[in-house]
């Protein structure tokens, strides 16, 4: 990586894309997984906030996809 690119901060979508298309296709998965970790809670959080929050039990999640089915 040049200097330039020492600081991630520095690094551009664009640059990051050129970057990744360079590694294998199970090291881009890998990275792939990596950044969905890292994100996946977050989203969750924003998701949450929008849903509702239902009184419902296990039991009757699975009833309704049965019926649904």
């Amino acid at each position: 990586m040049s200097a330039e690119l020492s600081n991630p901060q520095d690094l551009t979508i664009a640059q990051f894309l050129a970057l990744f298309s360079r590694f294998s296709r199970t090291e881009q998965e890998q990275i792939a997984r990596t950044i969905w970790e890292k994100t996946f809670a977050a989203q969750w959080r924003l998701l949450d906030k929008e849903l509702p929050n239902l009184d419902i039990s296990e039991e009757e999640i699975l009833e309704e996809l049965r019926a649904v089915r």
